[in-house]
């Protein structure tokens, strides 16, 4: 027999035409026809269905015609307005629950606090309700934090974060790199990857791309190589690439074998010029510019001894706090020196140097004396240092923060180096006024250190060289209208000349910021070669702060009390820490592939907890709904609508519709393989002669107008609830045939529509009645599920799963079926 397919009412595009009101007593609301008279909302739009609920339930309403009648329907919409009253409902509380778990999730992972914290915090929620909100503890009490359900959580944000950069991805006209290596405390090298976007409307993002461990000594290729691999991940091309910041280490910058070599490599081999590409090292590595002068690594080496000593041991840290209490110091301890920290360098300089008597006395009383606290030329070597990294630090200020342009780096860099040739010729003849630390211990000759700040400046340029070679193009795009026109490159010429002719746009740059103008000024119609260039030099990366940053956050991650972290995991608990803007939805990629957006959903973290107000229509109205005015009706009605209940229940009962998914047992393993696809053969064949009959049985009640039973009613998705019978109170029943757990369980399968999941709810006492009650309950509370009973294990369940995916699971137990016979 060939199998029709059955038809959908979604597929019908059937709509509600404004006559219904007036005939039968009927309004749209939220895509359903609703009653006005008793607030029954049907499930199909059909003019039949209207029809016979109006003539079954209002007949008495026949009588009216005319003005009377239009009165009566202006009356009954008047008065459902106010009984759209706010109430809390079940559904709205767990889908509150499951927002307060996510955004205590989202907290813990921004305080990069660990994942089974989120126990204590229930636990302080639930201590504080109970003084608060007596009567919400409950509510409190079931939001589940637990290590798992925070690590999934932080998971599902992570997840929805990259998935929102995969799509903003392709509006990029540009993008930017930055990179840095770090080791963590498991001897782990870390590469951190950050990148920076623009549109064409020159909206900027920056965001962490990846963060790739690597569990053997990197080399170049090796960095290259991971490189690769994340970009390929966000299918981002080195046609787009415009810039690549490093923090300047060895495995980066190596002239034939660092990263940076391999990149160019690449470029020449897709025939790009590898001169188009911006290279820029950060200057936050203090450490590789005291390299350059053993003097200055001496006297760091020296003083990281003796704070190391001091610190490495408790005893010791509080045998100096009681020796500077006794000297009455200013300050009550040493700072402690953090790699990852590059300001701490200088407040580590500083507070040494302050306390260099005392600690000179202490490390004596240790029996560790340092014989360079007594050496004045080791001194004004320090109080060199002192002053210097003071002023390397302030530049480092000036460039930290998010969305620093390229352009602001260079000016910034150019102005120290201006400093230091100036520092140099004053130090040259003795003079010592911007080094006041120095002057202090008043040197008999300045010289040398005029010889230090002339190294300085030789790593700096050495450093910016690659940058400083794109010095006319960062003037193109900063200060077009002070760059001279001739010595512009010539497809730019025309257009700088325009600019600069026009006083207005002059006017505009002035008062406008950069990005701003080139936004809404510089158009792409009457610019398009300088709006390139802008967009292009935009993209890239002034600074590694975001890197730094980022660092600092993996070392209190990735500490020793919490080593054991995974990588996966430390990578989705860093971007979501990472994230410039706090999370304000939630979503599941595990539940749900297809919603991934989370930005409009959740609002704060325990204010989500709050009964939300929601309008109550359909099954919910006809609850809530007292119409004094048909009293005496619904009372007539109340002994036809039982005995019809009784009878669908009975034949609800009867014909109990189970797809057969046992599982096959001990006592069925006699059974043969060719027995087995008879039996599933026929099970289909008999499910599409059901279909065929229910598609004739349609037809044949559209041709003749006859009226419908109710088990053909449930046929286009009707339930009691819609055709008005009423076999138990909801109110009372589900709270015993559903526990909290359960409700939750089924809201998240209603609210993310996976077609793949199911929840199997145990029946305590096996009887039809219970089994019906139950199926009632699921069917009422969450409308988008339906209901089957299944066999485990020699139990029965009632198994919901969303009506989205009724034949995806009818075929998975097919198929699973088919597998147990083929492999009897």
């Amino acid at each position: 027999m060939a199998s029709t397919k059955k038809r959908k009412v979604d597929t019908e595009g059937r709509s509600f035409q404004e006559k219904w009101t007036n005939d039968y007593f009927f309004v749209e609301v939220k895509g359903k026809p609703m009653c006005l008279v008793c607030g029954n909302a049907l499930a199909v739009m059909k003019k039949a269905n209207l029809e016979r609920h109006y003539s079954s339930k209002h007949a008495e309403l026949k009588e009216l015609g005319g003005q009377v009648r239009l009165d009566k329907i202006r009356a009954l919409q008047q008065s459902r307005a106010p009984q759209e009253v706010t109430l809390a409902t079940p559904c709205c509380a767990g889908s509150n629950i499951i927002q307060a778990s996510y955004v205590v999730s989202e907290l813990i992972a921004r305080k990069l606090r660990p994942h089974v914290e989120g126990e204590f915090v229930k636990d302080c929620m639930v201590a504080a309700a109970k003084l608060l909100a007596p009567d919400k503890v409950k509510l409190f009490e079931s939001v589940s934090l637990s290590q798992r359900t925070v690590s999934d959580r932080i998971a599902d944000l992570a997840q929805d974060i990259e998935k929102t950069l995969q799509d903003s991805v392709g509006d990029f006209q540009f993008f930017s790199l930055a990179c840095d290596v770090t080791t963590d405390i498991t001897d782990t090298v870390q590469l951190a990857v950050f990148i920076r976007g623009i549109t064409a409307e020159f909206d900027t993002r920056e965001e962490l791309l990846s963060l790739e461990a690597l569990h053997s000594p990197a080399s170049g290729e090796d960095l290259f190589e991971r490189l690769v691999l994340s970009m390929k991940n966000l299918e981002l091309t080195f046609e787009k690439l415009s810039g690549l910041t490093t923090d300047g280490a060895l495995a980066t910058v190596a002239s034939q074998e660092g990263l940076i070599a391999f990149v160019k490599k690449e470029w020449h081999h897709l025939s790009l010029d590898p001169s188009d590409l911006v290279i820029c090292h950060s200057i936050t590595q203090q450490e590789s510019l005291w390299a350059q002068s053993s003097r200055l690594s001496d006297v760091m080496s020296t003083v990281l001894a003796c704070v190391n000593f001091v610190k490495s041991r408790g005893f010791n840290s509080l045998q100096l706090k009681e020796l500077l209490s006794e000297l009455d110091s200013e300050y009550s301890d040493i700072v402690h020196h953090c790699e990852v920290r590059q300001l701490s360098h200088g407040n580590l300089l500083v507070r040494f140097y302050e306390l260099r008597n005392e600690v000179k006395q202490f490390m004596e009383m240790k029996g560790r004396p340092v014989r360079e606290l007594s050496d004045s030329q080791w001194l004004c070597d320090l109080a060199f240092m002192v002053d210097i990294t003071k002023h390397l630090s302030e530049l480092t200020v000036k460039l930290q923060g998010p969305n620093q342009l390229l352009s602001n780096l260079l000016s910034n860099v150019k102005s120290f180096e201006a400093k230091l040739k100036l520092w140099k010729m004053q130090l040259e003849r003795n003079n010592t006024v911007h080094f006041p630390t120095l002057e202090g211990q008043k040197p008999s000759t300045t010289l040398e250190y005029a010889g230090e700040c002339a190294k300085l400046g030789e790593a700096f340029h050495e450093r910016f060289k690659d940058v400083k070679s794109k010095q006319m193009e960062l003037n193109i795009f900063a200060t077009p209208f002070n760059v001279e026109p001739a010595h512009v490159p010539d497809n730019l010429q025309h257009e700088i000349i325009d600019l600069q002719s026009d006083d207005e746009l002059k006017a505009r740059y002035n008062n406008l910021p950069l990005l701003e103008f080139y936004k809404r000024y510089v158009g792409n119609a009457e610019f398009p070669t300088l709006r390139r260039h802008a967009l292009k030099y935009a993209s890239v990366f002034g600074t590694t702060y975001c890197c730094e940053q980022f660092i600092s956050k993996l070392a209190m991650a990735k500490s020793r009390l919490h080593s054991r972290l995974t990588d996966v995991s430390l990578e989705k608990q860093l971007r979501v820490a990472t994230h410039q803007y706090r999370l304000t939805s939630h979503t599941s990629p595990k539940r749900s592939s297809s919603s991934h957006h989370i930005r409009d959903y959740l609002r704060c973290c325990l204010e989500t907890l709050k009964m939300e107000p929601v309008e109550v229509t359909g099954d919910s109205m006809k609850r809530s709904l007292s119409i004094d005015e048909h009293n005496d009706l619904a009372q007539a009605d109340e002994a036809k609508r039982q005995k019809v209940s009784e009878c669908c229940l009975t034949k609800d009962q009867d014909n109990d519709y189970v797809v057969s998914s046992e599982p096959v047992t001990r006592q069925s393993e006699t059974i043969t393989a060719r027995e087995g696809r008879n039996n599933v053969k026929a099970q289909i064949e008999e499910e599409e002669e059901e279909e065929e009959d229910e598609l004739l049985k349609e037809e044949e009640e559209d041709k003749d107008g006859k009226g419908e039973s109710f088990a053909d009613m449930m046929k286009h998705g009707l339930t009691e609830v819609d055709a008005g019978i009423t076999k138990f109170d909801l109110s009372k029943d589900t709270v015993t045939v559903l526990t909290e757990e359960d409700k939750q369980r089924l809201e998240e399968l209603q609210l993310f529509k996976n077609k793949e999941a199911s929840v199997a709810i145990k029946i305590v006492e096996d009887t039809k009645e219970k089994r019906t009650i139950i199926h009632q309950a699921v069917k009422s509370l969450f409308p988008e599920l339906e209901t089957k009973t299944e066999e485990r294990d020699g139990k029965r369940y009632i198994v919901a799963y969303h009506a989205a995916g009724k034949k995806t699971l009818a075929r998975t137990e097919k198929l699973c079926y088919q597998n147990v016979v083929d492999a009897n």
